[in-house]
């Protein structure tokens, strides 16, 4: 639908439902659309309704990116980065909420496996054939700080024998997105005019409360 008819909120659901729906992931076609599967969780609307003037703030980071055009020549990066890096990165869109009239809240994670963890899904892959695997994120211990554990092993190897489950660590990234709009008289239609971007944890992290 014409963005002139839209909200500022159903023009972030029609274009999260256009893509791939609430589930993004990098096993994507071969033929890679101008703004990956990730870097649109960044923007979450369609380049059409962005303001020449867009501006995009890491707030975790203190990041700021502003202008379309630079936008647009950074987002294709951003898929390579994380493709290049992890095989298995996937990004699920939660809840959407309308703040006021102008402005859209998007909550989001990343999942990917950690490094440490690609021997246990390889294992399971290669030689696990009846195990079902269970990708568990571990978000609840990040103010613990990992240790080696023999108990931890039993559980891990009682799991296998005998629910024939294996429960392979996940990485996760929890965020949410604020998304402002400006309405344009002249064409009768709204524009995103920025994004500011905060992570579940970031005042943790920024306190170096984060051990896990």
């Amino acid at each position: 639908s014409s963005l002139r008819q839209q909200t500022p909120r159903q023009i972030i659901t029609d274009y999260l439902t256009i893509n791939n729906n609430t589930t993004i992931t990098t096993k994507r076609p071969q033929q890679q659309p101008v703004i990956g599967p990730l870097a649109r969780t960044i923007l979450l609307a369609p380049p059409t309704a962005w303001s020449d003037e867009i501006s995009y703030r890491q707030n975790p980071t203190g990041a700021i990116v502003t202008g379309k055009l630079l936008l647009l020549s950074l987002l294709p990066q951003l898929d390579d980065d994380f493709q290049s890096s992890m095989d298995d990165v996937s990004c699920t869109i939660g809840r959407i909420s309308t703040l006021n009239p102008t402005a859209v809240r998007v909550q989001w994670n990343v999942t990917w496996t950690p490094p440490t963890a690609l021997w246990l899904r390889a294992l399971a892959e290669n030689w696990l054939h009846d195990v079902t695997v269970i990708p568990s994120p571990y978000n609840h211990l990040s103010n613990e700080v990992s240790a080696f554990s023999w108990s931890a092993v039993w559980r891990l190897l009682t799991d296998i024998v005998r629910h024939k489950r294996l429960r392979v660590p996940l990485a996760c990234i929890e965020g949410r997105s604020t998304l402002r709009f400006v309405f344009r008289n002249d064409n009768g239609s709204w524009e995103l005019a920025s994004v500011t971007e905060e992570l579940s944890y970031g005042d943790d992290l920024r306190r170096g409360r984060v051990l896990n």
